[in-house]
């Protein structure tokens, strides 16, 4: 997974409590290419479809340290037809909102009309090397 230079972006005005413009990320979308990511990006290459606000679980996860990681969670996108998924992100409100992450899978993940699919996104925050 990358993180992307808008998704850094918004992160930074995440901290700062006079930044009028920063807003969370509540979006997780998927897609069917296998594009290699590029920290530039700001949309899926090829958007299938998403989940936004309540249908999406945003939780504080331990990795490292307590609470480190953001974990986002849809359980359940079902299909109309046949996809081969191969890249995930996150974002703020919509799919062309403001893209945090994006990830190519390690695999495709066909799925069909009778099909669900849980996604899960972690993303740790730590120090630098």
């Amino acid at each position: 997974m990358g993180i992307t230079n808008t998704g850094m972006a918004q992160t930074a005005k995440l901290l700062g409590t006079d930044v009028t413009d920063s807003a969370t990320f509540d979006c997780i979308a998927i897609g069917t290419s296998a594009t290699a990511f590029v920290a530039t990006q700001t949309i899926l290459v090829a958007y299938q479809q998403e989940a936004v606000g309540t249908t999406v679980v945003g939780t504080l996860t331990t990795t490292s340290v307590t609470n480190d990681t953001l974990t986002l969670t849809k359980d359940s996108f079902s299909f109309g037809g046949a996809y081969a998924i191969n890249e995930v992100g996150a974002f703020i409100a919509s799919h062309t909102g403001i893209m945090l992450c994006r990830t190519v899978l390690g695999a495709t993940i066909n799925v069909t009309a009778t099909d669900t699919l849980k996604v899960v996104i972690n993303v740790q925050v730590k120090q630098g090397a």
